[in-house]
């Protein structure tokens, strides 16, 4: 069916992928990465029915997923929520990924079903350049930058 699933209805990769397009929840990071938005797309639905978890990849290792407070997100508004985290966001690469499972089983799908999710990603604090000066001296032939070590270019340009 439209490259969805095969003809003996097993899924393929792409019904994934249009799950994740139209997934009814987003998250987004607020307040430099201490905080999620939660936007709830229902058009007729709370989040309530939904489970909210999180985990934490540092360096590519993932920490224990731990169950998230929402507070009751009514059809189409979003809510705020901090995101307890004691994450050491200095010294590595941080990704959080933040998981909407169902509560109870439905007709269509069991408890536990992922029915939206998103991937985070927490920028380090960047580091400011200190003590750095450029110089800049332009001969007849030849062109010459220079700043603080290791920086120092030097162009020739005498044609042979």
């Amino acid at each position: 069916m439209d490259g969805l699933v095969l003809s003996d209805h097993s899924p393929m990769p792409s019904l994934k992928e249009y799950a994740k397009v139209i997934q009814p929840v987003s998250v987004r990071l607020v307040n430099n990465g201490s905080s999620i938005t939660v936007v709830n797309h229902y058009d007729f639905s709370d989040l309530s029915h939904l489970h909210v978890s999180w985990h934490a990849v540092t360096d590519g290792l993932k920490t224990e997923t731990r169950p998230l407070d929402l507070p009751r997100v009514p059809t189409g508004e979003n809510r705020t929520v901090a995101l307890p985290l004691g994450l050491n966001i200095t010294q590595s690469e941080e990704w959080v990924t933040v998981e909407f499972k169902l509560k109870k089983a439905t007709v269509w799908a069991p408890k536990g079903h992922i029915i939206a999710w998103d991937q985070l990603h927490i920028q380090r604090p960047s580091s400011e350049m200190r003590g750095l000066s450029l110089v800049r001296r332009q001969a007849n032939s030849e062109f010459e930058k220079s700043g603080t070590k290791p920086f120092n270019f030097t162009f020739d340009f005498n044609i042979v």
